[in-house]
């Protein structure tokens, strides 16, 4: 059992009594023997004449003034409210203060034993002591055990150089004795034993003062030191770097050796001075030492170092905004740097916001390989002409995970690897930020225009070119043309964003984007134009969480933070932080754009995340930027808002374009499983009061006319009822419209109702398609704005060259062209046996007059055998006579119907029977190196399939929908943008008789997935 021996105390006042004066003068007495009888006053008077005599408070405060390390901790409290420690903040000295009565009394009988035996006898100095070191100085003894005292060490320490000198050693002795009078003995060993160096401790941290000792060496505080512990720890300091265990790369076994035979000279002492008994003793020299060094505790900047650098960074400015300085300041950024040094060496205690659980949950996800890509090689350029090979490249990661309600930062991901890069992804301090892409859109633009009133989710936009110099694309490189406010931020189109934006106004955007926690230059923001519309501007995944958070908190905004309080080392608070919520949005603002980016997910450019979230309620939002250099998606749910991004540090094409979904899925997987109660599997957002759901024109966005249910251009949605439409659709009109030349027109009233298209068509404002670019999707539904210029020329000539090919039940015609300007159409007409007469089967419609040859196919002819003629339309009705007759010629069909006269000859003029073309083979492709091109290869079919063309066909989804993406008459075909996920492709041939079956699907994975 430890021995719980108190030191000695002796009974005396402070002052210099009788003896103890004799004692010093017998001291100078001594000196004089050796210097001169008749200098030695005067020799020690020179000595000590620039030595001020301090009083008594300047000495307490300077020998409790230490440099004391600061500590930062997580928001986890223990059952008994501690908090759980991150670390220490980086300095190269580790200093803790303890009390006396937190010191274990081992420690200090250690110290008596060994430093001071005469500690409470003396007042300052041990003459015997002193006296004993002088001789065996002057006589160069072999032996030299030192004569100062712990006061005397604590002077020198606290207010002297470490140099020898009789001048520092006289200033020494007489300060001793000074502070002897001012202060009580325990105030002086507790100052001295939380100044004294330790060395190089077991957590490889330079360690000062008993406490930062035991936690440093054995993971264990001052109080809880055995009587090994204490031995070991009291025999460092004479020669701290000697004596240390420990250097820079670890364990030294030269130094413990030294220290061991160090310690039993404490032990002993300690028997010797009656502080512990022979068993004690015993039992302390077998106590495994070694066994009980802690070297598992690492400093929190190795383990954490994005943590404690944000943390140091953060507290730093918080400490700076409690001395009221804001940063445009002149003085903000001297203060900014001494708070930064005040923070790492004031002994303050900085509490964070920051989930343990969560943090390392966060970061397991970052610290996978498995989870990335794998590295790539690339050339950057750095500008005028000059590049920079890069080689391995990790794609990196940003993330920061916050709380809704209050804007609390629970976790945050800095990157993969700070060794391999520093930059905190997370707010991408000190660096450049990045470009948040369509990621802004619910915040900029359609956030602040359903809060004016300019838009709802079922607002239409017309999705058309913007008729300016600036003329941007979609992700699909298509006019999209007349969608929904929701459709267009479903599938996050350009076009309709920047139109939105056009609605709220560069000024507007400013101040919305301001409240959100944006902090932008407005000049270069106002400058900008309507480019930061889609993501032009610099985030961080920070401001983004912050920013999308104000949604699911009902509008209202909440800095995000990540120090809740800062306490200095006497237990002060001296920072803590107070939230100054603002509302930005209406509660029914945010419910709708809520909505709008849940279908995002459901149904738009998240999908990904529904692997994820299983039946959660999480709204959410995808950010790509040009050439897909970033990629984020930030989503949240009612109680917590996740914002991730990826990206390369040197900024490149981003292969994988998945990754910030998948990521963000496997970060909020680990989320829920680290602490299930944060955000409930059930919970909802809840709708507000002030909304009402309504069925309006999808055209107009005005109460549906007569003429809109007949169209059936119907939408319903949920709408602010602040902003209701009252008037009524106006947008539609009914029309006969006709194509010629790719553009569309008004029909005359004589152009036959079987050559036009009739229907019900919506007003559009005039636009024009920049050279290359496609038509919207829905030109068939504008209203044409101008008349068929084209006049009649009479009864056209009839189509020449008829055939007809059979493919089991169908029989397909086809005939040359007529290149008349006036001519819009052709009609098909059939006859059988059992018919009296032909009788129309169908039209053509002709809309350009470039050469070659149409063709109509007649599903039904397994009633058959048929005989079919074709005739041609005019503008005004016209119609020729009928072809030659093509099929089975010898039907009774009357002799008042033309028939083919055939060739001079004898031969006939219809050609042989043909069949469509084969299926293509051999299809195959490849991504380029950005992995947003594809290139498609096939072989040729035989010649007797007289192809003309090849049609090209994809799906971005396995047994989906495919689309016609374009025709050639090669075997190879380039698909320049390729929208991000795996693609799918087949292709057709043709020839005058028809198109082939599709070919086989090849699939194109995605790069790098």
């Amino acid at each position: 059992m430890t021995s719980s021996h108190s030191p000695n105390k002796s009974k005396r006042t402070n002052g210099l009594r009788p003896r103890n004066l004799l004692k010093f003068i017998l001291i100078v007495i001594f000196l004089g023997f050796f210097l001169g009888a008749g200098t030695a006053t005067g020799f020690v008077a020179a000595l000590v004449k620039d030595e001020p005599v301090r009083s008594a408070e300047e000495i307490r405060k300077q020998v409790f003034k230490n440099t004391e390390t600061g500590f930062a901790y997580f928001s986890n409290q223990d059952k008994n409210g501690t908090f759980e420690l991150i670390g220490a903040f980086r300095n190269d000295e580790d200093r803790r203060f303890v009390k006396f009565e937190e010191i274990s009394p081992n420690v200090k009988n250690a110290f008596l034993a060994v430093e001071d035996r005469a500690f409470y006898d003396h007042h300052g100095v041990n003459f015997k002591a002193f006296t004993r070191a002088v001789l065996q100085q002057i006589f160069q003894s072999d032996v030299q055990t030192g004569g100062s005292t712990i006061t005397q060490q604590l002077a020198k320490n606290t207010f002297f150089s470490l140099e020898k000198s009789y001048q520092r050693k006289a200033k020494e002795i007489f300060l001793a004795l000074r502070m002897e009078r001012v202060m009580p003995k325990d105030d002086i060993f507790t100052a001295y034993l939380n100044k004294i160096p330790f060395g190089k401790a077991a957590n490889l941290n330079n360690v000062y003062g008993i406490q930062a000792a035991a936690k440093g060496y054995f993971n264990k505080n001052a109080s809880e030191l055995n009587l090994a512990e204490a031995a070991y720890l009291a025999g460092i300091p004479q020669r701290p770097t000697a004596y240390s265990a420990f250097n820079s790369k670890g364990f030294d076994e030269e130094g413990y050796n030294l220290a061991k035979k160090r310690q039993e000279l404490v032990l002993k002492s300690m028997l010797e001075e009656k502080f512990i008994s022979q068993q004690e003793y015993e039992e302390a020299l077998r106590f495994d030492i070694k066994a009980a060094f802690d070297t598992s505790t690492k400093k929190a900047y190795s383990k954490y170092p994005y943590l404690i650098l944000e943390v140091e960074n953060q507290a730093a400015e918080k400490f700076v905004e409690a001395q009221g300085i804001t940063p445009d300041a002149k003085e903000y950024s001297e203060a900014l740097e001494n708070a930064k040094q005040e923070i790492l060496s004031g002994g303050y205690k900085v509490y964070t916001t920051i989930d343990h659980k969560i943090y390392e949950a966060m970061n397991n996800v970052a610290k996978d390989p498995k989870n990335f890509p794998n590295p790539i090689s690339y050339n950057f350029s750095l500008g005028d002409g000059k590049t920079k090979h890069l080689e391995n490249e990790d794609i990196q990661i940003g993330a920061t995970l916050i709380h809704n309600k209050t804007g609390a930062i629970l976790g945050f991901i800095g990157g993969r690897d700070y060794n391999v890069s520093a930059v905190n992804h997370s707010n991408f301090r000190g660096t450049t930020k990045r470009q948040p892409g369509s990621s802004i859109k619910p915040l900029l633009d359609y956030g602040p225009a359903l809060e004016l009133g300019k838009v709802q989710p079922a607002t239409p936009i017309d999705d058309i070119p913007l008729g300016g110099k600036w003329e941007p694309d979609n992700w699909n490189s298509k006019y999209n043309g007349r969608i929904t406010a929701r459709h267009a931020l479903n599938q996050s189109f350009n076009i309709p964003a920047i139109k939105v934006y056009k609605m709220v106004g560069p000024e507007n955007g400013y101040e919305f984007l301001s409240k959100l926690g944006f902090q932008l230059n407005k000049k270069r923001f106002l400058e900008a134009g309507l480019t930061p519309a889609i993501g032009t501007i610099e985030s961080s995944p920070e401001v983004m969480a912050s920013a999308y958070s104000t949604f699911a908190n009902g509008g209202t905004h909440l800095d995000s933070y990540m120090i809740e309080r800062i306490v200095d080392r006497d237990g002060n608070v001296v920072y803590e932080h107070k939230a100054k919520p603002e509302v930005v949005f209406s509660e029914q603002t945010s419910y709708l754009i809520t909505d709008m980016l849940r279908t995002v997910i459901k149904d738009g450019t998240a999908k990904t995340i529904l692997r994820y979230i299983g039946s959660r309620d999480v709204a959410g939002k995808t950010g790509t930027t040009n050439d897909t250099k970033d990629l984020w998606f930030v989503g949240y749910t009612p109680e917590i808002t996740l914002s991730v991004w990826t990206g390369y540090d040197y900024p490149t094409t981003i292969r994988s374009g998945n990754i910030a979904k998948t990521s963000w899925g496997k970060i909020i997987t680990e989320i829920f499983k680290a602490d299930p109660e944060l955000s409930p599997a059930n919970a909802k957002f809840e709708r507000p009061g002030g909304l009402i759901q309504m069925q309006v024109s999808s055209t107009s966005g005005k109460l549906p006319s007569d003429l809109t249910k007949e169209a059936g251009y119907l939408v319903t949605d949920w709408f602010n009822k602040k902003f209701i439409p009252t008037e009524i659709d106006d947008s539609l009109e009914k029309a006969r419209v006709v194509e010629f030349n790719g553009k569309r027109y008004l029909a005359k009233d004589e152009t036959p109702d079987d050559m036009v298209d009739t229907g019900i068509f919506f007003k559009r404002e005039p636009y024009v398609i920049p050279p290359g670019k496609p038509k919207p999707l829905d030109v068939d539904k504008e209203l044409p704005t101008e008349s068929d210029p084209r006049e009649s020329a009479g009864q056209p000539a009839p189509p020449s060259s008829p055939s007809i090919t059979t493919q089991g039940n169908k029989n397909t015609i086809s005939w040359e062209k007529n290149l008349s300007n006036s001519v819009v159409g052709y009609r098909i007409y059939r006859a059988s046996a059992s018919d009296l007469g032909f009788t129309k089967v169908g039209v053509v419609k002709q809309t350009d007059l470039k050469a070659g040859r149409y063709s109509f196919t007649d599903q039904g002819a397994n009633n058959g055998p048929f005989a079919y003629y074709i005739t041609t339309v005019d503008v005004a009705n016209n119609e020729s006579n009928p072809s030659a007759i093509v099929g089975n010629t010898s039907l009774p069909i009357g002799l008042d119907e033309p028939q083919d006269q055939g060739n001079q000859d004898g031969t006939s003029n219809e050609p042989p029977a043909a069949t469509i073309p084969k299926r293509p083979k051999g299809v195959s492709g490849e991504r380029s190196a950005s992995g947003l091109q594809v290139t498609l290869t096939w072989a040729a079919n035989p010649a007797e399939d007289q192809v003309l063309n090849y049609n090209v066909y994809f799906s971005d989804v396995e047994g989906g929908k495919y689309q016609l993406i374009g025709t050639t008459e090669g075997t190879t075909f380039v698909h320049p943008s390729v929208p991000l996920g795996d693609a799918y492709y087949r292709v057709t041939a043709t020839n005058e008789n028809g198109e082939s079956e599709p070919s086989k699907v090849v699939k194109i994975p995605v790069k790098n997935q």
